[in-house]
């Protein structure tokens, strides 16, 4: 005897019911036909009239074209981030030679940052990186170079996103990143593993640069602006490299952000040290 298919309106009954999260694709318009796309999230309904409250689900709301089932915000600590801890980092060294000690605007202007300001405030900008080494290079790999090869204090990037969609935790996302020549105050770094100059990143991965950037935008609204590595500095680099460069004007609208470096505000001016 055949086991009977689970249907699609059983399927949410029965999430709706236990509370369970999904992790599947952000969605960036609410439909019934995405419901079981939303991330990490519990889907509520949400009803176009007025009269609905949202958190509930009627019997016949499931096919009733005037409802839309939508993702609640999502926040950085939803995601299932690996934590420094178990990809085994190392403490920062706050005496490295490119971060040389505490950040002071007068005498130390490129120091160690730890933002003072809450972070809905000062970050405005992600910026995309790859990694251009090989995979098998991951998290410790790239913070022994940075640290080691290019005197910082720490890994550079405040996000790690590996071949098969798993998110690390870099630099405190509470401190100044060194990943972008002169436009790291500000801005969030995260990188990709891969060359993309000469692969495509893997669908997977690209689902969880999508997840991250709407959580980021989601948790700290003055994020507005997504842009790639080189369009900061075309002069100097080619990252993310040109297979993933040209996905990333598309990932903006979907996320509902401006593509480009037009939203990075200068430390002078965003930390009020003129």
């Amino acid at each position: 005897m055949q086991k009977p298919q689970t249907t699609r309106r059983a399927l949410l009954r029965s999430l709706f019911a236990t509370g369970m999260t999904l992790f599947m694709p952000v969605i960036t318009q609410c439909s019934r036909k995405r419901a079981l796309e939303s991330l990490n999230t519990t889907p509520y309904a949400e009803e176009k009239t007025e009269g609905t409250n949202p958190g509930t689900i009627k019997e016949d709301e499931l096919n009733n074209p005037a409802v839309t089932y939508c993702p609640r915000k999502c926040t950085l600590e939803s995601l299932n981030i690996i934590p420094r801890a178990e990809w085994k980092a190392v403490e920062p060294n706050l005496e490295a030679a490119e971060e040389n000690g505490v950040y002071d605007p007068q005498t130390n202007p490129a120091g160690w940052l730890v933002y003072t300001q809450p972070l809905t405030e000062v970050l405005n900008t992600i910026i995309v990186h790859h990694s251009a080494l090989p995979l098998s290079d991951g998290p410790l790999e790239i913070q022994y170079k940075h640290m080691k090869q290019k005197g910082f204090a720490d890994i550079g990037y405040n996000f790690i996103i590996d071949e098969v969609g798993q998110i690390y935790e870099g630099r405190n996302i509470n401190t100044r990143g060194a990943h972008t020549g002169g436009h790291n105050t500000g801005t969030v770094g995260i990188v990709l593993l891969g060359n993309f100059e000469e692969t495509t990143p893997p669908e997977i991965q690209l689902v969880a640069l999508k997840t991250l950037g709407q959580c980021l935008k989601d948790e700290f609204n003055n994020i507005t602006h997504l842009a790639g590595h080189r369009d900061f500095q075309p002069e100097v680099t080619v990252c993310p490299g040109k297979n993933l460069e040209t996905l990333l004007p598309n990932l903006s609208i979907e996320l509902g952000l401006d593509f480009g470096i037009e939203g990075y505000i200068s430390p002078q001016l965003l930390l009020n040290t003129q």
